[in-house]
């Protein structure tokens, strides 16, 4: 699954997981819409791809250089809905993308009131987390509802395995690049808009599709936190009021 997970002001919370091709000099035009449907192939038959409609995480967070560990939920809805839940002892944060807005709500669980602080994401911050949910929901397809473009970049070796490189734009600022393993069409990395690199780990499968039990971040090459899912659901009922506009007061 073509899963990223993103970077959050508290620390990287959900990141996973494009048809242009293009030729470099004299070498050959490479065909990335071959690379996607081996990179998909990989994780489940088109059938079943295409008639999921929701995914539900629950994991363990960690996040190295603070020492913090945390609880961490991702709720994920047909056509671009977005949940994510961090919570450690001190403080509980949600992350909404609704239909045309995303907020944010933070409680300071250490202090006397605790009493939410509610916020709307800005343009910028709700179209990441909206790209980033797309990205999770289509595998690899989410471009096409969103205008994104693809581009080959190349073929090089990461931890060993020989990749293709290729990246996808939304709207000319977020950027992503997948490294598709070229023996199995597994999906090795991939590179935040930040140059957060982002690595798939342990896979399993689930109701037919093959997802990743911890994805691993790394920054200016060293290991910055990690996620260890322990539940994995696949199109389970999620309540609409996951996704509604909270009241702003």
């Amino acid at each position: 699954m073509g899963m990223i997970f993103r970077r959050t002001t508290v620390g990287l919370v959900c990141t996973w997981f494009f048809l242009v091709g293009l030729a470099w000099g004299d070498e050959p035009k490479v065909d990335v819409g071959s690379i996607i449907e081996r990179a998909r192939a990989a994780i489940a038959s088109e059938e079943v791809l295409n008639e999921l409609d929701s995914l539900y995480f629950e994991g363990v967070l960690e996040l190295y250089q603070n020492n913090i560990r945390g609880a961490v939920r991702v709720f994920l809805q047909k056509p671009a809905f977005q949940r994510i839940e961090v919570e450690t002892e001190a403080f509980l944060k949600v992350t909404i993308i609704g239909e045309d807005l995303g907020w944010e709500i933070l409680t300071n669980k250490q202090a006397e009131d605790a009493v939410p602080k509610r916020r709307l994401l800005t343009p910028e911050e709700y179209w990441e987390n909206r790209y980033n949910a797309v990205e999770n929901l289509y595998f690899y397809h989410g471009y096409k509802r969103e205008r994104g473009q693809l581009v080959f970049l190349e073929q090089t070796f990461l931890e060993g395995i020989e990749v293709d490189v290729f990246q996808v734009t939304f709207d000319q600022k977020n950027i992503h690049q997948r490294m598709i393993s070229v023996d199995t069409g597994e999906l090795v990395a991939s590179k935040a808009p930040d140059g957060t690199l982002v690595f798939a780990r342990e896979r399993e499968t689930i109701d037919g599709i093959k997802l990743p039990k911890e994805v691993e971040y790394y920054s200016d090459g060293k290991r910055v936190s990690r996620v260890r899912f322990n539940k994995i659901e696949v199109n389970p009922w999620l309540d609409s009021a996951l996704f509604r506009v909270p009241v702003f007061r």
